[in-house]
């Protein structure tokens, strides 16, 4: 990969497991300063979630 716009993921987590939510918050936040070129990776809960469109959520993973 040359720019991180050629990649994004985002993952939603369903259900309140607390382990999940600290690794997906390390895959969000954290993937750069672990050796990664680009920090490809969007997390969002589901309860986060109910205010937003899915245009919004797909936005937001693309935007940060």
């Amino acid at each position: 990969m040359d720019i991180d716009e050629e990649l994004a993921i985002s993952i939603i987590q369903v259900g309140k497991d607390q382990t999940a939510t600290r690794f997906l918050k390390a895959l969000d936040d954290e993937l750069q300063s672990a050796g990664a070129k680009f920090g490809i990776v969007d997390t969002v809960r589901i309860e986060d979630m109910e205010d937003m469109s899915l245009t919004e959520v797909l936005m937001k993973a693309i935007g940060d």
